[in-house]
């Protein structure tokens, strides 16, 4: 079985100045160096550690269950194929190629939240597809007319780039760095030359680390959510008595600010804040998907999240 198939709408589917330094102390220096730097790469490659997708013990045939799937969707039965990616999903087996066909099998139900909501799950593994990014703007198109993003220029830097694939960079222009560094104190009659060189590899090494810093933070802070249901009613408190800011229809995506729990009698209720283009209110837990990474906080687990295609 190829888990990377992807159905498409229409099918399946990184005089020089010489300075003498006493040998002994130029090792006693580099091992310092190398030290601290053993040490701060070390600490650096920890957001791989944590952001590595689980695979978790499988429960199900993985192979069979995703050929199935594809068979489901070649024979129209859509809703079906949407429930068997998502049973992949529910059991950890999750990737872009299975979140992207999801998303392509909610789209042919009718289910433009849920299409949505997977789309944007196969966007943070793979930000720089060309299949997801169309789907993704085609369905948002359909939705509200408007398929442009309205992440701000920095968060679509951030998320252009995986944590992982930012990590990368920054360790690799860190040990470059060292390298330099290194060079500099071995042979002195490089250190001009080098000078530069070494100026705007250290700038760029800490240019990169605070965007690993920045990525991690959005990744484990930022909670975005998407409508799943006809009409989502945002109200002023999270009270199903509190007066109707106004409504978000299917597809609608938000940013989740705070969680709160309110009592219907014996019943509880799971009340999100959210922030739109049209301003802030409370919504029912229960009318969206929370779209977030593996590591957010007790209260925002998200929602079972399918996929669609747009092609």
């Amino acid at each position: 079985m190829d888990s990377n198939s992807q159905t498409g709408f229409g099918g399946i589917a990184a005089d020089p100045r010489m300075t003498v330094l006493n040998p002994a102390l130029r090792v006693s220096k580099l091992k310092r160096c190398l030290l601290v730097l053993c040490s701060t790469a070390a600490l650096m490659l920890q957001p791989l550690c944590g952001f590595t997708a689980a695979s978790g013990p499988a429960t199900v045939d993985v192979g069979r269950v995703f050929e199935d799937a594809n068979r489901l969707y070649e024979q129209g039965r859509f809703s079906e194929a949407a429930a068997a990616y998502e049973r992949l999903v529910q059991d950890g087996r999750a990737s872009a190629a299975i979140y992207y066909n999801l998303g392509n099998a909610w789209f042919k139900s009718g289910q433009n939240g849920r299409a949505v909501a997977a789309y944007r799950q196969a966007e943070r593994l793979t930000p720089r597809d060309p299949n997801v990014r169309f789907n993704l703007q085609f369905v948002r198109k359909k939705i509200s007319g408007d398929e442009r993003d309205r992440r701000t220029t920095w968060e679509r830097v951030l998320t252009n780039l995986t944590v992982n694939e930012w990590t990368w960079m920054a360790t690799t222009a860190y040990w470059l760095c060292f390298v330099l560094l290194a060079l500099r104190e071995l042979r002195p009659a490089l250190r001009r030359s080098l000078r530069t060189t070494t100026v705007v590899t250290g700038l760029a090494t800490v240019l990169l680390i605070g965007c690993v810093v920045a990525a991690v933070q959005r990744a484990t802070s930022a909670h975005d959510a998407v409508v799943v249901v006809p009409n989502a009613v945002v109200r002023r408190s999270p009270l199903e008595e509190s007066a109707v800011s106004y409504q978000l229809p299917d597809g609608s995506e938000v940013t989740v600010l705070d969680a709160k729990e309110s009592a219907v009698g014996d019943r509880k209720q799971l009340w999100l804040q959210v922030r739109d283009q049209h301003g802030i209110g409370w919504l029912q837990r229960d009318q969206v998907i929370l779209l977030q990474s593996p590591n957010a906080p007790p209260g925002f687990s998200p929602g079972a999240a399918p996929a669609l295609s747009s092609r």
